[in-house]
């Protein structure tokens, strides 16, 4: 994100620190780095530096139900990543700092969520296609045994924001009058409709056949790239950002990694298990109907002409699904085509 949310006070920040993490702050400063959450370097009296992450738990109008429940969520993906550091003492893992009542995370300014954590001196891995980062997806897949029940949430191949989404599908004759994204959103999702709907076809059939295959789910991460892992100064890797946490299959951390590239081949020389191509095609799918999904969401939603709108349309025209992004999946006329 580029810039803070404009309904946050910032003193909300620092009474929040002070009151549940007991952190003295004389200084905070944003940092523009990763999407979909918002995040702080804060400094405090005595020189200590902590890098905060504020969770959206919704658009604007969104109600409290529904932000109540992506918080429960919240609350238990990021107190699985808790256990990872500690108790399973997986030492990649960078899980929230607890506040004084053991908390990995607290509520705060109303849509949003607050976690709070050590500060690296760090920088995003440059080279994925690394035997380094197999052995990070191969330490943590392997956990799964020892997980003590109720701590992760089991995959349900649920699309976030997928009913705003097929809303919108139905509501391409309208004007959409949410903000300066919201006209171009809809000409492009209209120009691109048959498409979103063969991917969803093929998606659920997917998802369907892969919900049979649970005997050999691990423990994943969800996005365990790009920004998410770090390598330090002193050249250990870490991985950041456990919200997306699931148990799920163990595709769901690899489908982005290059096929038979030196990380791939390495994942398997330590697991010994197989990777399924059908299960990681499904993930790549997931991934492109939950990004439009997000970004339809937000066009359709009151929203400016700021830098992180601008960022949404760009990665929302990446991720459309389009004939030439899904050749082997939609047809010509936009059906599903299995072959």
């Amino acid at each position: 994100m580029t810039a803070p949310p404009a309904d946050l006070v910032t003193a909300d920040l620092v009474h929040t620190l002070q009151a549940h993490w007991r952190l003295d702050v004389r200084q905070l400063d944003y940092l523009a780095v990763g999407f979909g959450a918002h995040h702080w370097q804060a400094t405090t009296s005595t020189g200590a530096r902590y890098f905060l992450a504020l969770h959206e738990l919704g658009y604007p109008g969104s109600d409290l139900d529904a932000r109540t429940a992506v918080f429960g969520q919240l609350q238990q993906a990021l107190g699985a990543a808790r256990w990872l550091e500690t108790s399973a003492a997986l030492d990649f893992v960078v899980g929230p700092l607890p506040d004084v009542w053991r908390t990995s995370c607290r509520r705060i300014a109303d849509r949003f969520a607050l976690s709070v954590y050590p500060w690296l001196d760090a920088a995003p891995m440059r080279r994925l296609d690394d035997r380094r980062t197999a052995v990070v997806l191969a330490g943590l897949h392997a956990v799964v045994p020892r997980l003590p029940p109720g701590l992760g949430r089991t995959e349900d191949f649920r699309i976030p924001h997928r009913a705003r989404l097929e809303d919108a599908l139905m509501d391409l004759d309208h004007t959409w009058r949410t903000g300066p994204y919201a006209e171009p959103a809809r000409d492009q999702l209209g120009r691109h409709r048959d498409g979103v709907r063969a991917l969803f076809d093929f998606y659920d059939a997917e998802a369907a056949w892969a919900r049979g295959s649970s005997r050999d789910w691990v423990l994943t991460h969800g996005e365990p790239f790009g920004p998410n892992l770090l390598q330090c100064v002193d050249g250990r890797l870490q991985l950041v950002d456990w919200d997306s946490l699931l148990i799920a299959p163990r595709e769901r951390d690899l489908w982005e990694l290059p096929p038979d590239g030196p990380a791939w081949a390495a994942y398997r020389e330590l697991v010994q298990a197989p990777i399924d191509e059908r299960r990681l095609r499904l993930y790549r799918a997931w991934y492109d109907l939950a990004e439009t999904a997000v970004y339809i969401a937000l066009f359709r939603s009151p929203h400016l002409a700021d830098q992180n709108a601008a960022t949404s349309w760009d990665n929302f025209l990446v991720f459309l699904p389009t004939r030439a992004r899904w050749p082997g999946v939609v047809a010509e006329n936009g059906s599903i085509r299995t072959g």
